[in-house]
């Protein structure tokens, strides 16, 4: 292991120790210019060197060309991640090194230490010079004594009561924490204060005002929030008919909020005119007042609105139908009528111009006729496209080999000139261009009405290559394998796709938070580009530990520890033990996130279970390993997994029993959020076929469905659950319990006892089939409180619904970084003699 870690430090500093040569090169290149330009005078050329930024005076006062920056290390005692520190810092990996700034940059970063909370801390950045063309940086951080927050006082609020306020601080919740985690920050308090202020706006104090001030006593900080709420507004609407309040509502009290009470009345006046406009009501009257200094009135007079008896379009060479299409006054409302609006007039107008324009009539014209009585309107548009801009003829200037384009391009012969296209295809062609190795191609075109010719002109440039990758950041993964993910040879041809495409990659290993792929060369136009890849690591070691106790004394603890990034390549190797009164596991897992090279994940696994299902006096002993591959593509997730294990139960003979299982899946996951869905759905499908090589148990096929649909309307979630199951067994249906299905409990039919929907005497029963549906309405409510209501159905024995039972009830829970965290209320609907009549269940994390 030593060796190995000599030799990786080896090849990392072979690696730092290369110079950029196309670095040095465009420096040569500069000087040359320059000596050129300025006809040898020493100190003119100095002097323009010096000013490019690329040039420095070294000790002996001689010019030479400045170092790049290859790596900033961030140390000292901060309990800031060092990503935080970078993302503040004006330096970067590949940026040319100007030593001047090192002062700035000290004062400013101390300044930003500052506002986040710390006393009288202390930065100095170092140089480390690697070579005489790079140069690494040091930041060494003393942030001395951390000022956390003593007290919160929030003045002035009258409709609102402090801890409400309060909970909206993300300041607040740090004050509770112990040092150093309670620590002052200035943009944390800066946006709670913008999260009150639109708190306010929103609940009607249009002239609101919230502020804060800080002062520090005894090494912590005071911080007072004072608040001016001004008038409670409310919006009444004198003589209207045609709409409801709240419609109007959402039209004005958004411009109120922004604007303020003065002028957001005006702007509201306004946007209800033009609302009522477009619906036809030509000689509307709105008049805007305040009354008592508290009330917003608009006394609206609606008028009469025209109804459109007749609606014509006229056009010669235009598909006339395809024209109303594409007008709201031509539409023919299943209910109701359609009105005469000057306003959509204009507007179809000008969506019927832009559509002739689309299609190559440049010089269309559009004449609208009214015939307009007290309730009715006659209208007829006549539409004159004129003449059709067309091309005759593309030429492609710049390239030996342009017929291939041709076929490339959207634009044809014989095809109307639309000047949008034609961008297409001039982006289009630069795009190729640029993938063959000349990214800096420029392309233009134009077109000559006389001949109606298309011409494309392009200049490709000079052809690029790839120079070399330099890695910098803090990490632990393996160069190797890092360069196995890059689509990148060196002296190969330069591409911007490829490029995208390998910061995709290495995102997409999920074990970096942050990547940046860096080119400065591009920006100087060289001839080769160097790649620096900036690496932001997670932490690869977790610990994680989760207890719970349920009813009748049944206690769960769960333990899972390891490596997120075993060897440095992308592979996880963990433990996972898991003790309960029913149920215990040991398990050691290994995962290979991209097995051999392919976008395969594969996860081997050996496992140790000891299992006694809830209300039965069975026992199962089992232990194997199991090993489950998986590819993910574009929507579905597509896998394959296989078991071999021993498996021992006072169900079976005294003999040991072997038992192979195989099983295909198929998931499909499109929920906005896996913790908290809101939108989106879930499904999951899966096949398992097992084999028992010493007895009859356990010879069986098993199909199980998930399908779950989440959708939001503003704050409240609905959210369903449909699950199947079914087992055909192959030997006189001897299947042993562990393998069968279970209802009742917080994750199938609440109201019920965990398996206890079905019972003999006081045991559970399982068979071998159901079906189950949940039905959640998740309202959030105030301070993350979220109530549920909820219905569950379900049947044991059948996978169709022919013997169901259900139960109903009520959840209030808290949403916490962690997930929900939920206490139900259930009640059986289709309770039987000598079962109680409800149940309470709590839960960390949504049931579904």
């Amino acid at each position: 292991m030593i060796c190995m870690i000599i030799l990786l430090l080896f090849l990392q500093l072979t690696v730092r120790g290369e110079v950029s040569s196309n670095y040095l090169e465009e420096g040569r290149l500069i000087e040359k210019r320059a000596e050129e330009f300025f006809n040898g005078d020493t100190v003119k050329v100095n002097s323009y060197l010096k000013n490019s930024g690329r040039f420095r005076y070294d000790e002996r006062g001689k010019i030479k060309l400045s170092p790049i920056i290859f790596d900033i290390e961030v140390s000292g005692n901060y309990p800031m991640l060092e990503e935080t520190i970078k993302k503040n810092i004006v330096f970067f990996s590949g940026q040319v090194y100007n030593r001047s700034k090192l002062k700035v940059e000290e004062k400013r970063l101390t300044e930003f230490l500052k506002s986040e909370g710390f006393l009288n801390p202390s930065v100095r950045i170092k140089e480390i010079n690697i070579s005489e063309n790079y140069v690494s940086l040091s930041i060494e951080i003393e942030k001395d004594d951390i000022i956390p927050i003593n007290s919160i006082v929030i003045n002035n609020n009258k409709a609102f009561s402090d801890i409400r306020l309060k909970f909206m601080m993300s300041s607040f919740f740090r004050s509770l924490y112990p040092v150093p985690m309670n620590r002052f920050s200035e943009n944390r308090l800066k946006k709670d204060v913008r999260t009150i202020g639109i708190f306010y706006k929103e609940k009607g104090f249009y002239s609101s005002k919230v502020s804060s001030r800080d002062t520090l006593v005894n090494g912590s900080v005071n911080i007072y929030i004072d608040v001016d709420e001004g008038e409670d507004f409310d919006i009444k609407y004198e003589g209207k008919d045609y709409y409801y309040d709240f419609t109007l509502n959402n039209a004005v009290e958004p411009l109120l909020a922004q604007s303020g009470t003065r002028y957001g009345m005006k702007r509201g006046k306004l946007r209800l005119l033009e609302k009522y406009k477009l619906d036809g009501f030509e000689d509307v009257y709105i008049k805007n007042r305040l009354v008592d200094k508290k009330d917003i009135v608009y006394d609206i007079d609606e008028g009469e609105r025209r109804v459109i008896d007749k609606f014509l379009i006229k056009s010669e060479g235009i598909d006339t139908e395809k024209l109303r299409s594409l007008t709201h006054s031509g539409d023919e409302p299943f209910f109701g009528k359609n009105y005469y609006s000057s306003l959509q007039l204009e507007l179809d107008s000008a969506s019927i111009a832009g559509y002739l324009y689309s299609k190559g009539f440049f010089d269309n014209r559009i004449l609208i006729k009214r015939d307009l009585s007290e309730k009715s309107a006659n209208i007829e548009i006549d539409v004159f496209p004129g003449k059709r801009t067309m091309i005759s003829n593309i030429k492609i200037d710049g390239l030996e080999e342009d017929n291939r384009f041709y076929k490339k391009i959207y634009s044809k012969k014989g095809d109307a000139y639309v000047e949008y296209i034609a961008d297409k295809d001039r982006n289009l062609i630069s795009t190729y261009i640029s993938e063959t190795g000349y990214p800096y191609v420029k392309a233009e075109y134009n077109y000559d009405s006389l001949s109606s010719t298309l011409n494309f002109n392009i200049e490709r440039g000079s052809k690029v290559r790839n120079g070399k990758v330099f890695f910098t950041g803090n990490f632990k993964t393996s160069p190797k394998y890092l360069i196995s993910l890059l689509e990148f040879e060196e002296d190969s041809l330069f591409s911007l796709r490829r490029l995208y495409s390998n910061q995709k990659k290495l995102r997409s290993t999920t074990i970096f938070n942050n990547v940046k792929i860096k080119t400065p060369g591009l920006l100087s136009k060289l001839d080769k580009i160097d790649l620096f890849i900036e690496l932001s690591e997670k932490h690869p070691y977790f610990f994680e530990f989760g207890c719970n106790y349920e009813v009748k004394n049944r206690f769960s603890a769960d333990l899972k520890f390891g490596d997120k990034n075993f060897m440095g390549k992308n592979r996880a190797l963990y433990t996972d033990l898991y003790y309960s009164s029913s149920k215990e596991y040991y398990q050691i897992f290994y995962e290979d996130r991209d097995l051999f090279g392919t976008f395969i994940k594969g996860k081997f696994s050996l496992f140790y279970e000891d299992y006694n299902p809830v209300a039965t006096e069975e026992r199962f002993y089992e232990t194997g390993v199991n090993l489950t591959v998986y590819r993910g593509f574009n929507i579905v997730t597509l896998g394959f997994g296989s078991s071999f294990s021993k498996k021992n139960s006072n169900v079976y003979a005294d003999t040991d029993n072997y038992l192979n299982e195989y099983s295909v899946f198929a998931t499909v996951d499109r929920r906005s959020n896996i913790m908290r869905p809101k939108f989106g759905y879930y499904g999951n499908v899966e096949i398992k076929y097992s084999l028992n090589f010493s007895e009859d148990y356990d010879k069986f096929t098993k199909i199980t469905f998930d399908n779950r649909y989440f959708y939001t309307f503003k704050k409240l979630t609905i959210a369903t659950s449909l699950k199947n199951g079914y087992i055909y067994s192959r030997f006189e249906d001897k299947v042993s319990t562990d393998q069968k299905f279970f209802l009742g409990g917080l994750s199938t039919v609440r109201g019920y006892s965990q398996n206890k929907f079905i019972t003999n005497g006081s045991k559970a029963v399982a068979d071998m089939s159901y079906s189950l549906l949940n039905f959640e309405l998740r309202l959030e409510t105030f301070f993350n409180i979220e109530t549920i209501a909820f219905y569950d159905l379900g049947s044991l024995g059948d996978y169709m619904f022919k013997k169901p039972k259900s139960s109903t009830g009520l959840g209030i829970g808290y949403i916490s970084p962690f997930g929900s965290i939920t206490l139900y209320y259930g009640k059986k609907l289709d309770r039987v003699e000598n079962e109680g009549r409800y149940k309470i269940h709590f839960s960390i994390g949504y049931v579904f």
